[in-house]
């Protein structure tokens, strides 16, 4: 018979035991668990059963042996002196966990539009290129040719033959070496490493407001919100972007002497986040006054703030170069005018829209972060605030979105708002009894942990990349398969084919009704072999639109099927006629 040792270092590490296994366990549940191979030998946890059971095992030991010794209270309090003291560093393994899952499930594809645009303009902004040229412009005389020819992330140039990119410069930079290097699945570690700089900055925040514990709220709860884990699996600027403007406000805040440095490396970080989103670069004016008004100056709050406003105005300088460049005014972006993009009429529906995945999504805490005001650090939490309240604001007059995920555009402040109910959290929580503490501690991470990952995996967070992989599978086929010559029509998967296989694409849904005839006959007669490439969903819309095209019908077999829950099928346009006369083949 084993026993157990009741001395109290080896009583108390069966509760920090059962929390390990609690978390474990947690994870299981919502994840589905895992399985791997490491030197030929299987390794699988899937069930989170086993683990829960061993947690309250763990616990239940701990608690008999701890209430015959009579320390239960003593052995409550030495876990709360733990968890103060290595609070940080708990929140440092957090990060270091969320950017592991980020990767263990990230897509490491250019599904989309955002991703292969993202993606395709790093590839060609390493070749020092800000321009692209399109072959077929020569061939195509259809209608609405130029438009046609440009993939999703993709628009006509000004110059006749070109394409521009849609999205800001910001990304495919920081994209640009890793993807020369390995492609799309080097370059999804920018966003991986910016959430892993995420869950850090945001408990560095809240440290430096209310201490340790703040921290590892914090840390546990943007590390497990939704919309965070899932712009993180995939190749998308939103956790870049909340990356940089927490790591800004880190260097301007209130706290230790601010000279020269730290202000101009605050300007630097606010540069890539004007880079990578112009149209949050008014907000840079909140940490500049931040800076302006701070008391432990140790110069002139003037010079301050023109270090800090050196780099952003050059980063300012180059997107509204690009933008004259790419769309014919440095006030234009991809997305068009700002008369095109914002309107008081927007905010009602967006209102309503934030408010609801909120609430889906996070719950309804992230809404009290004004009482946060009552901190001990009130000036600079008004600073946080404001600079919150200022990124809804851009983005409630912004174009209404009706897809979950467009709460991506709030991270930001969703970030600051975590920080600040964490902190809130946390002076609530030093007030408890310390023997209390410690459980209480424990039912607020696990709570906002349970609650997070529950609606991410309700969401099919943790599904994104098997709902993606169409992309890519289909994209490395067709690759081998399509000649030189070939030309790919597509919609929604406009902008990966052209990025897996780098052969010229036509927008079928840019394509007016009668002009498929078109298209078809001059690039036959121009001797390129033509692919069709849809998603499921597309198949239908392509026929209604297209009716008297025999082509369009879609009547022979798909030369390859890609993808699980969501498929993209391609068929080769010169299989039709000998499918026609009984010849047959094999779907990929």
């Amino acid at each position: 018979m084993v026993s157990v040792p009741s001395n109290g270092m080896s009583r108390r590490s069966l509760l920090f035991v059962a929390i390990f296994l609690a978390t474990v366990s947690l994870i299981l549940s919502v994840s589905g668990g895992f399985a791997t191979t490491l030197q030929g030998i299987r390794l699988s946890a899937r069930s989170p059963i086993p683990s829960l059971a061993a947690a309250i095992a763990a616990c239940l030991a701990w608690l008999a042996l701890a209430w015959r010794a009579r320390a239960v209270t003593r052995d409550l309090e030495h876990v709360d002196n733990w968890l103060s003291r290595r609070a940080s560093m708990i929140a440092l393994v957090i990060a270091g966990l969320a950017a592991a899952v980020a990767l263990q499930f990230s897509t490491f594809s250019a599904s989309g539009s955002d991703a292969s645009g993202y993606l395709s303009q790093a590839d060609m902004l390493w070749r020092w290129q800000i321009i692209r040229a399109e072959p077929l412009a020569s061939v195509a005389q259809w209608t609405n040719a130029a438009a046609t020819l440009a993939p999703l992330g993709w628009n006509p140039a000004r110059e006749t033959g070109f394409q521009v990119p849609t999205y800001a410069p910001g990304l495919p930079l920081l994209m640009a070496p890793l993807h020369a290097l390995g492609g799309a699945i080097a370059a999804s570690l920018v966003p991986a490493v910016s959430f892993f700089v995420v869950v850090c900055a945001t408990a560095a925040l809240a440290l430096r407001l209310s201490g340790a514990l703040a921290a590892l709220i914090a840390a546990v709860w943007i590390a497990s919100s939704p919309v965070a884990l899932i712009e993180a699996m995939q190749p998308m600027s939103d956790v870049p972007v909340t990356a940089t403007w927490l790591v800004c406000w880190i260097l301007v805040m209130p706290w230790g002497r601010a000279g020269y440095g730290r202000a101009l490396l605050g300007g630097l970080v606010a540069a890539v986040a004007v880079l990578i989103r112009p149209n949050l670069a008014p907000l840079v004016v909140v940490p500049a006054l931040c800076l302006f008004f701070k008391d432990d100056q140790r110069s002139s709050p003037w010079h301050t703030v023109m270090a800090f406003a050196g780099p952003v105005a050059l980063a300012g300088v180059l997107v509204a170069y690009l933008q004259w460049r790419w769309f014919g005014s440095p006030l234009r972006s991809g997305y068009g005018t700002a008369g095109e993009i914002y309107a008081i009429a927007n905010v009602p529906p967006n209102a309503a829209l934030y408010f609801r995945w909120l609430l889906e999504t996070h719950g309804p805490w992230l809404l009290a972060a004004p009482l946060a005001l009552i901190l001990p650090g009130g000036r600079f939490v008004r600073w946080l605030l404001l600079f919150a309240a200022s990124v809804v604001a851009a983005y409630l007059v912004y174009s209404v979105f009706e897809v979950w995920t467009y709460l991506r555009f709030m991270l930001p402040a969703l970030a600051i708002a975590i920080v600040l109910m964490a902190s809130l959290i946390a002076e609530l929580l030093s007030r408890a009894p310390v023997s209390g503490r410690p459980l209480a501690i424990i039912i607020v991470v696990f709570g906002l942990a349970a609650t997070n990952l529950t609606a991410a995996q309700s969401h099919g967070v943790f599904r994104l990349a098997t709902q993606q992989s169409r992309a890519a599978l289909a994209g490395r086929y067709l690759e081998g398969s399509i000649p030189a010559h070939g030309v790919i029509i597509a919609g929604e998967q406009s902008g990966s084919t052209r990025y897996y296989t780098g052969r010229s694409i036509v927008r079928w849904d840019f394509a007016t009704a009668e002009a498929l005839t078109v298209v078809l006959d001059q690039l036959s007669r121009a001797g390129h072999e033509i692919w069709l490439a849809l998603d499921t969903w597309e198949e239908e819309p392509f026929r209604r639109k297209f009716p008297g095209v025999e082509a369009a019908a879609l009547d022979w077999p798909p030369r390859v099927e890609a993808g699980t829950e969501v498929l993209m099928r391609v068929w080769r346009l010169r299989d039709r006629e000998p499918f026609m006369r009984g010849e047959s083949y094999a779907t990929s």
